[in-house]
């Protein structure tokens, strides 16, 4: 069984960044807890605390760690946008297939990073495999 990561208060004044298209606040530090607003890419949130791979930014008020981004914008001035092409794909704690995986993505779900070696890093520690996005997302009709 994986650590659960403890609770840790955050250091005062720390701000993170909304890093995907839209990312829910979530009543609880958990996956399947009740949606209580949306916040867009590029809002702007105080940490209050982490826990179990989640950041506390209100009162009983969690997002994704995942979903947010100590920078405005994205780590390079080579980052892309880029789009999930198809079903889930893992994002990794390194450039690696055999990596933890430490997140999932959906298929249409937008993300920013550079690409190298046949993956981009959205994120410090949060790699995607290059092959399961592109640069443009078609629309079946």
């Amino acid at each position: 069984e994986a650590p659960q990561e403890e609770a840790a208060a955050a250091p005062a004044g720390e701000a993170m960044f909304v890093y995907v298209d839209s990312a829910a606040v979530r009543a609880a530090p958990k996956a399947g807890a009740k949606t209580v607003r949306q916040l867009g890419y590029g809002d702007k949130v105080a940490v209050l605390e982490r826990a179990d791979g989640f950041v506390r930014v209100g009162a009983d008020e969690w997002v994704l760690r995942t979903d947010l981004n100590d920078r405005k914008t994205g780590f390079a001035s080579s980052a892309e946008t880029w789009f999930v092409r198809r079903g889930d794909v893992d994002v990794r704690a390194e450039p690696d297939a055999a990596a933890p995986v430490v997140g999932k993505l959906t298929r249409g779900d937008r993300v920013f990073g550079a690409a190298a070696d046949g993956w981009v890093q959205i994120d410090a520690g949060h790699f995607i495999p290059a092959s399961g996005l592109a640069h443009t997302l078609k629309i079946a009709h």
